[in-house]
């Protein structure tokens, strides 16, 4: 099943984003069966892989979490600021610098696949992530774009 960009942006989420609040963490959240399948392939191939960092002495990387997956659909599907944090325990900023690692994971991706149909998912998700509040946090103080814009 081909991915959509919001949901292509919650799965790629996994990577970027990680829970600091003292509380845990919501459960996850996925719009459908094929999300929630491709999320579980995610964590196998990172159990794989800490198995072999830690049988080579490497460090062991942070595995991928999806407590910001419905963030990240919401926002690419294209709903308000106040509408994807309103429920969320999540401020503003963490908002901000989470959407736009996501944003250029998105573009990094859109630049390196393989597959076109996913080259061009990944490019209209890293479009549909750069807006409002991301896009006012990425202009400088004399009104001109920063140079990490998409």
């Amino acid at each position: 099943m081909l991915l959509d960009a919001p949901t292509l942006a919650g799965l790629v989420s996994t990577f970027v984003y990680e829970h600091r609040a003292p509380d845990d963490p919501p459960p996850p959240w996925f719009p459908n069966r094929d999300a929630r399948e491709r999320y579980e392939q995610i964590e196998r191939l990172s159990v794989d892989l800490a198995f072999l960092e830690q049988q080579h002495g490497l460090a062991v990387h942070r595995p991928p979490e999806a407590t910001f997956f419905a963030v990240a659909y919401a926002w690419v599907a294209g709903e308000s600021f106040a509408e994807v944090v309103a429920e969320e325990d999540l401020t503003g900023g963490d908002f901000v610098r989470a959407v736009k690692q996501l944003t250029d994971l998105l573009a990094q991706i859109a630049t390196v696949a393989a597959d076109p149909v996913t080259r061009a998912t990944a490019r209209r998700a890293a479009e549909a992530c750069f807006r409002g509040v991301v896009a006012d946090a990425s202009v400088v103080a004399d009104g001109r774009p920063s140079d990490d814009l998409p």
